[in-house]
């Protein structure tokens, strides 16, 4: 199986995202990290729409299938799946970043509604971006949705648990 693992925005994700790229393999023959490149070149913030044509070249000719996606990279995870760039069997969602969605214009909840595929979230009880508890109602509005949640202790976003976010994805694929 190949994974693909998307960081958020913060330029602190690239040695998370490695982290946990390190960690993956010790369960998945092929692990996929993007970079992207407002992380090297102080450009402020991502280009969703061009991080999305540059994961073509991440992924080249693997079949990705699972996308691990934290917070901005929730949103490049979902267009690039609803523009079939990726085509996974499977979807974990990190610190859905709902507020930091919306101030950037993006309608996160009605991209939510167009994933077809089992999604497992996982979120912290008091994260910033948005509630453990009103994620989970967001998500309980949308029934098409195949989804798992995982409810993490903690008040932050930027989930530094690693070993448990891999051991909830390698038991979300064993499960789904």
């Amino acid at each position: 199986m190949t994974i693909l693992i998307l960081g958020g925005n913060n330029p602190d994700n690239q040695p998370w995202v490695h982290g946990l790229g390190q960690r993956f393999s010790q369960h998945f023959p092929d692990v996929l990290v993007h970079e992207y490149k407002h992380w090297s070149s102080d450009q402020g913030s991502i280009d969703i729409d061009h991080e999305i044509t540059r994961l073509q070249a991440t992924v080249g000719n693997h079949a990705v299938d699972i996308v691990f996606a934290k917070s901005a990279g929730t949103i490049v995870a979902l267009r690039a799946i609803l523009g079939n760039i990726i085509t996974p069997s499977y979807v974990v969602l990190v610190g859905t970043p709902i507020s930091w969605a919306e101030t950037h214009g993006i309608d996160l909840p009605a991209l939510l509604t167009t994933i077809k595929i089992p999604v497992l979230f996982i979120q912290h009880i008091a994260d910033p971006t948005i509630s453990a508890d009103n994620l989970k109602q967001l998500i309980n509005s949308q029934p098409q949705l195949k989804a798992t949640f995982l409810e993490l202790p903690g008040d932050s976003h930027s989930y530094p648990e690693l070993d448990q976010l891999v051991a909830a994805t390698v038991e979300f694929t064993k499960q789904n």
